[in-house]
């Protein structure tokens, strides 16, 4: 059985933390056969907490290559283009790299052999928030086999986005960030996701962010949002995953495709950058 478990900076804007969940999920989905989903869980954490819940996933990693996904999301990567972001963080020593999100699916039997636990209980999680939980048939996966990552020899010229309901709470928003990011992630050959592995100064490896443009964006309107979902399904020049709620309202469509493609569904009135933060009474009393 696999579990997924992300862990946020509290200490960022929502927005910022929305992109490194997608971010990291779009990384952690390509080794994920599509159609399966490990169980998810978010929690929010503390720059120190979430660096500790980083070192004991890169011991894991180590251990058990094949029954483990990492990806991490630094505040060096979004210091502008991919290629600056990329120098930045191979010129910053591990110690000084700030944690935006850390991502691991792992077996649940490796759950009690590390620390996770121990550091899962001093994190936060978001009122109402509720884990995403799969029924045993889509849970139980092999990762798919690790291989080399191509050699690009081109800059990419799509784009992925992630559009949410501006209306809903975020206990709502961010297990759709992550579903609607791995499946797109799932669809895609390694060719189209162009998935990067950075260096920091100490040569501790941060897999994997694709090179991808990647903004989170809001939908203020919920009909009008609705409305665009079932134009994006017919168009099948795109990669897309439509995460919708028990009444079909749509909740989040994440979309990979030509930079022009995915513009002409996103340049919409209603839709707009995310700029919300999280207040300190968004999380459950500690």
């Amino acid at each position: 059985m696999k579990h997924y478990f992300s862990l946020v900076n509290t200490s960022i804007p929502l927005g910022r933390g929305l992109n490194a969940l997608a971010h990291t999920a779009v990384g952690v989905g390509h080794r994920i056969p599509h159609n399966q989903m490990p169980n998810i869980t978010v929690l929010f954490a503390d720059e120190k907490t979430i660096r500790e819940f980083r070192q004991e996933a890169h011991k894991l990693l180590l251990a058990h290559t094949d029954e483990t996904v990492y990806s991490d999301f630094t505040h060096t990567m979004t210091v502008g283009s991919t290629d600056n972001c990329v120098k930045t963080t191979q010129e910053t020593p591990e110690s000084q790299l700030i944690y935006y999100a850390a991502s691991i699916c792992i077996e649940e039997k490796l759950l009690e052999s590390y620390k996770f636990n121990q550091i899962f209980s001093r994190c936060k999680k978001l009122k109402n928030y509720k884990s995403h939980i799969v029924s045993k048939n889509d849970n139980e996966f092999e990762f798919k086999k690790l291989v080399c990552l191509p050699d690009y020899q081109s800059l990419p010229s799509s784009k992925i986005s992630l559009t949410l309901d501006r209306t809903r709470c975020p206990s709502e928003l961010v297990n759709a960030t992550i579903i609607s990011s791995f499946s797109v992630s799932m669809q895609a050959d390694l060719n189209k996701l162009k998935l990067l592995i950075y260096t920091d100064a100490d040569q501790q490896v941060h897999p994997y962010i694709s090179y991808h443009p990647f903004p989170i964006l809001a939908a203020r309107q919920q009909s009008k949002f609705n409305e665009l979902a079932k134009i994006i399904e017919k168009d099948n020049d795109l990669l897309v995953k439509i995460v919708k709620d028990k009444d079909e309202n749509v909740v989040s469509i994440c979309m990979l495709g030509s930079e022009d493609q995915v513009n002409i569904h996103t340049k919409q009135k209603f839709i707009s950058l995310w700029t919300a933060e999280l207040s300190e009474d968004a999380f459950n009393p500690e």
